[in-house]
């Protein structure tokens, strides 16, 4: 239902209310507890039952007041938002900035029929309209209103619904292999542990865990003698390892359940998720860069990942496992790859001939960095734990430090075509960029004393999506080559930059 007279007449969900009471008691948990414990330490059990009744029904109260103040709705193309009544903010938001509406549904949102809505723009940070929470029908409407606009604000109604195709799908299989490269089973425990020592169950079952040890028969080490200690070990360690691969395959099996990636008209959704399940619509235009990564596991096991930036990203690290990375396919095929980035940037060429390598002394520069770094962490171990013995690093660090920059030389390449710009770098973990020209927000040419010595320099390429990290960086390029293809990702009319000559 539009809004009257540019004002917002909608209401969120009568239930609202119970969704908003959950947030705020998860921001507000750590300190109810400090309040509970320490604050009542001089209280009986009946006045700090009384003190955490009343602490409730003032969060309650908080829920309700902006449930009832929150109101919604559109007019002439633009999203109104109306929130408080002593202080009042009103936010208008253009139906042409909206580039994202995601959805969580957890197991309660869809018993009450209800989801969360975030409203992403291309600014960035935080989302600009929450909606917590609305029905589905409501939803439906939102967006039936937001793509009647974008697509014949005179006549939506009579353009056919927006078709979609699906592009990828991951069955349980291939959740499992994703959980055995990814290994999240690490931030699994670390979270864990972190909650027990907030809450301090940690010490009290560290210490019930030292009386139960103290009290079960151990096996004299002494009496294994050194292979028996060392099986013990291993046995120990790859145990731990089981475990936490074990955590890990479990954490994506709940994150990324029923995963599946559909292209439409003007982007893709993917959904995925076993108890929230998430939906995002990503706009074709709104992709910056993309980039194919692939580990030593990864290539184990034949697949890699594909992350993408985004114009005014939203960093969800509770979406993310901790970090700000947005996948685009958490796991596919190599070939499956190569056929979603044509999905994504149509405009990019099949095959590039002419790749260009770094400059010719990268290699040697190259090595004599990594063997400083190689010999200050090989020496000073090797000189505590063996004694003089500890000098052999040096001899070690010489061999290690050229493999790796033969490998990182050799495994980095780069071309510019008439539409993209495209990256391969790495040895261990390679990554491929893909990133269209018309994405180039910024470029950096830097040169320490070491670059101009020996002719060399750096470019870092940005966009408007990554907002915490450039698009990537061109390290040990010829000095000569660095500034043509500055020059022509600057150039309206772009033409490659010819190689230049060593």
């Amino acid at each position: 239902m539009p809004s009257d007279a540019g004002q917002p007449q909608l209401r969120l969900h009568p239930m609202s209310w119970l969704f908003s009471l959950g947030s705020l008691l998860r921001q507000l948990l750590v300190p109810l507890i400090a309040v509970m414990i320490f604050g009542g330490a001089d209280r009986e059990l009946g006045q700090q039952l009384a003190l955490g009744l009343f602490l409730l029904c003032v969060v309650l109260g908080i829920a309700l007041w902006r449930q009832y103040w929150f109101r919604y709705g559109w007019s002439n193309g633009v999203l109104l938002i109306s929130q408080g009544l002593v202080f009042r903010r009103v936010r208008h938001v253009e139906f042409s900035r909206i580039e994202n509406i995601s959805t969580q549904v957890t197991p309660l949102h869809r018993w009450l029929g209800v989801v969360s809505v975030q409203i992403e723009t291309s600014s960035g940070g935080r989302p600009e309209a929450e909606l917590q929470v609305l029905s589905t029908a409501a939803l439906a409407e939102l967006r039936e209103a937001i793509q009647g606009s974008r697509a014949a604000p005179e006549d939506a109604s009579a353009l056919p619904a927006e078709a979609e195709h699906q592009l990828l799908r991951l069955p349980a299989t291939e959740l499992i292999r994703y959980g055995l490269i990814d290994n999240r089973g690490l931030f699994v425990v670390l979270a864990g542990m972190a909650l027990l020592q907030q809450s301090g169950l940690l010490r009290l079952g560290w210490e019930r865990f030292g009386t139960w040890l103290a009290q079960v028969p151990l096996p004299d080490l002494d009496a294994l003698g050194p292979g028996g200690t060392a099986a013990l070990l291993v046995i120990s360690i790859v145990a731990a390892i089981v475990l936490l691969r074990l955590l890990s395959v479990a954490h994506a099996l709940l994150r990324f359940w029923g995963f599946a990636l559909t292209e439409r008209d003007d982007g893709f959704r993917l959904s995925y998720g076993a108890l929230t399940r998430r939906q995002l619509t990503l706009r074709r235009a709104r992709i910056q860069a993309l980039y194919q990564v692939q580990n030593l596991l990864h290539r184990a096991f034949g697949r890699c990942a594909l992350h993408i930036d985004l114009a005014g990203g939203v960093l969800d690290d509770s979406e993310s496992g901790g970090d700000s990375v947005r996948y685009l396919a958490p796991l596919c095929r190599p070939g499956q790859a190569q056929e979603l980035a044509q999905r994504v940037f149509p405009q990019m060429a099949h095959d590039a001939d002419d790749w260009q390598g770094l400059a010719p002394g990268a290699r040697r520069r190259l090595t004599r960095r990594l063997g400083l770094i190689w010999s200050a962490l090989l020496l000073v171990p090797g000189l505590w734990y063996l004694g003089h013995w500890g000098w052999l690093g040096l001899g070690l660090s010489l061999p290690l430090a050229a493999l790796q920059a033969h490998m990182q030389v050799r495994y980095t390449r780069w071309v510019l075509t008439p539409e993209m710009l495209l990256l391969e770098q790495g040895w261990l973990r390679r990554t491929r960029v893909l990133l269209p020209r018309a994405r180039v927000q910024a470029l950096q040419l830097t040169t320490s004393p070491f670059d101009r010595r020996l002719r060399m320099a750096s470019l870092l390429v940005d966009t408007a999506g990554a907002m915490q990290r450039p698009a990537f960086r061109l390290r040990y390029l010829d000095a000569r080559q660095a500034a043509d293809l500055q020059h022509a990702l600057y150039r309206s009319d772009p033409v490659a930059p010819e190689a230049a000559a060593g």
